[in-house]
């Protein structure tokens, strides 16, 4: 067993889960099946490793594999209210859990987020009283209560140390960065080749090279995990300021998000290098900061040969200037009067995951494109408490007895939140998801409450 957990702990494991994934999220098309495949088989893995293995931090790299390979086109309310292969995913966890939880009686405590993931599970729920019950609604209104316990089990069953959590989070962010990369690729080189290179680059820019829906999220979805978890590439900058090659992959991270052309990606790259960068400063050596001045030269003279790229980005950034803010905010300010009426109508609980249908596609809900305003309209002031005490205890919690990995991971948190400002992030899936697994990696590194045999 000790040889088995050294591998599933060294580089190699984590770079064939998160090669599998990405060749995973490839699959599609004619190779779907390849997608189900690779999902079945991390399932599998999964279980296996929760029946007979106590420690359930080897199960994180496939969990966040699963996360971000997902890669079903344009999913739906049709997806939500089928029964479909999706929730096998769930059922074979908890089934897992179960066994798990029997075979090496774990006992519940409660963490840094408990209160809190209960507060807003009871909030995801709490407009039932008065709103019709769906299978949809039922089903979201649910997952609230899929957090708290997913949660609660993974703190009290993993541990780790910051070595392991940081290459985890490194592998993944790779994994996120060859995603993109992969999606503007195939609009680079498939569309619009008959045209100039300018303006077959600006098209592409201006419309997520025509590949912005990555099946688990949308291109600034994207941009806003790679930001989450951009942490652990300066976390091995820090580690190694001799080594000058770390410093390739925060590069290569911002010029790709930059040339995705996710404005709310601009916003968050440039938000990340600004706080990280000086705490950079003051956690490395003179090596590391000569290393930090040849890597600013280098984006210097990238960004004086790209200028083209430069014009672009600001024309799409600019989005016919201010003068119109419907416009420029992509008719988010349209989305945000719609949320205050909803919030008028139902103050209290909100109206509910299906208060209203997607204004362009009415086979979805309606995604306000705001953590505060999607939190009023579907959860009320309830709900609005809950999330003031779900951020009143992470930042309690991050800013207390700070050492580097838990810096980092607050860095992540904090610019990722502020993006979700203008985007949703706190009510997405995965983004929820990968939020919880941090929270659980990070208590197990501070406090170690639970005895492993």
């Amino acid at each position: 067993m000790k040889k088995l957990e050294a591998f599933l702990k060294s580089n190699i494991f984590l770079l064939l889960v998160n090669g599998l994934a990405f060749l995973g999220f490839i699959s599609r098309g004619e190779n779907q099946m390849y997608n189900l495949y690779t999902i079945f088989f991390f399932i599998i893995l999964i279980s296996l490793i929760l029946i007979w293995i106590e420690n359930t931090i080897y199960t994180m790299p496939i969990l966040i594999g699963i996360m971000y390979m997902y890669n079903m086109q344009n999913p739906n309310l049709n997806t939500i209210s089928s029964f479909g292969w999706i929730f096998l995913i769930p059922i074979f966890l908890f089934i897992s859990i179960i066994v798990h939880f029997i075979r090496f009686k774990v006992k519940f405590t409660k963490g840094v987020l408990t209160k809190p993931y209960l507060w807003i599970a009871i909030a995801y729920i709490a407009s039932s009283i008065y709103v019709d019950i769906t299978p949809t609604y039922l089903i979201l209104s649910l997952i609230g209560f899929i957090y708290l316990i997913l949660y609660q089990f993974f703190r009290q069953t993993l541990k780790t140390d910051e070595s392991y959590m940081m290459r985890i989070l490194f592998f993944a962010s790779l994994l996120l960065l060859a995603e993109l990369s992969y999606n503007i690729g195939l609009g680079f080189f498939l569309e619009n080749l008959d045209k100039p290179m300018r303006e077959r680059i600006s098209l592409g820019m201006k419309s997520s090279w025509f590949h912005g829906d990555f099946g688990w999220a949308n291109i600034n979805d994207v941009v806003i995990h790679i930001t989450l978890l951009m942490g652990s590439q300066f976390y091995f900058i820090i580690k190694h300021p001799k080594n000058i090659l770390y410093w390739i992959t925060p590069l290569l991270t911002g010029f790709v998000v930059f040339v995705s052309a996710s404005r709310g990606g601009y916003l968050s790259m440039f938000l990340s290098f600004l706080i990280y960068v000086p705490y950079v400063i003051k956690k490395t050596n003179k090596w590391g900061i000569l290393n930090m001045i040849y890597a600013f030269i280098l984006i210097a003279l990238a960004l004086y040969e790209l200028r083209l790229l430069v014009e672009i980005a600001y024309e799409i950034a600019i989005q016919g200037g201010l003068d119109d803010l419907d416009s420029f905010t992509s008719n988010r300010l349209t989305l945000y009067r719609h949320a205050l009426d909803i919030y008028k109508e139902f103050p209290v609980f909100g109206g509910g995951w299906e208060a209203m249908t997607d204004i362009g596609n009415p086979d979805r809900i309606q995604v306000f494109h705001s953590t505060l305003f999607h939190t009023l309209a579907v959860m009320g002031t309830f709900g609005l408490l809950g999330l003031v005490y779900y951020f009143y205890q992470t930042f309690k919690f991050l800013f207390k007895h700070r050492f580097i990995v838990k810096s980092l991971i607050l860095i992540g948190i904090i610019v990722s939140q502020i993006h979700g400002l203008i985007d949703n992030t706190m009510y997405m899936i995965v983004y929820t998801l990968a939020t919880l697994l941090l929270f659980a990696m990070l208590e197990t590194i501070e406090n170690k409450t639970v005895t492993f045999k």
